[in-house]
């Protein structure tokens, strides 16, 4: 049988906070809001979380999350956003990003744009690689920069493709949905057929 813990005891309440707090380091806010979901108990909450506060520094944690952000390469948006879902507050986020160089932030953007694309532009087309680090928040005007450094042979690409999926007999319109699937572009997509 499963054991189902009593969180109207404040003893199994408070391990759960450190247990919670040690594994997603929330912030006091987020914490409290888990602490009332399991136990609507306020002043119990409020108990644990005078009594913890030794252990909770937010600020502390924010700056270290945001080093970590930085080291792997993240944008500034990204780190903002991260931390506002931990219900950070916002003056506390910006004046922990004061510290990050935002000279040093754009070429480790650059680093990673330039690394995404190399791996992927021999294997993707251009408009699916956009779609790709546009997910990684970046700012639009590095973005097209960047990009704008790189050659891409698509056409090379739907040629490839286009003949694989030739070879497996399906319909032409299966081929186009396909085709369009790997966001390569209608238009080339169309002089493949009127060859």
């Amino acid at each position: 049988m499963k054991y189902i813990p009593d969180y109207n005891d404040p003893k199994i309440l408070k391990n759960y906070a450190i247990w919670y707090y040690s594994k997603y380091f929330p912030s006091i806010n987020k914490l409290k809001s888990k602490l009332i979901r399991k136990n609507p108990d306020n002043k119990v909450v409020r108990v644990i979380l005078i009594e913890l506060n030794e252990l909770f520094k937010e600020n502390e944690i924010i700056s270290s999350q945001i080093r970590n952000y930085f080291y792997s390469w993240k944008s500034e948006k990204y780190i903002r956003q991260k931390l506002l879902l931990k219900w950070f507050e916002i003056e506390m986020i910006e004046k922990n990003l004061s510290w990050v160089d935002s000279s040093e932030l754009i070429e480790n953007q650059k680093k990673t744009i330039i690394n995404k694309i190399n791996s992927l532009k021999d294997k993707k087309s251009k408009q699916s690689i956009l779609r790709n680090i546009y997910t990684l928040w970046y700012d639009k005007n590095l973005i097209s920069e960047v990009f704008g450094e790189f050659l891409f042979d698509d056409e090379n690409l739907i040629n490839k493709e286009f003949e694989k999926l030739e070879k497996t007999d399906i319909p032409k319109e299966k081929i186009i949905q396909k085709l369009i699937s790997k966001w390569f572009r209608y238009d080339d997509i169309k002089k493949l057929f009127s060859n």
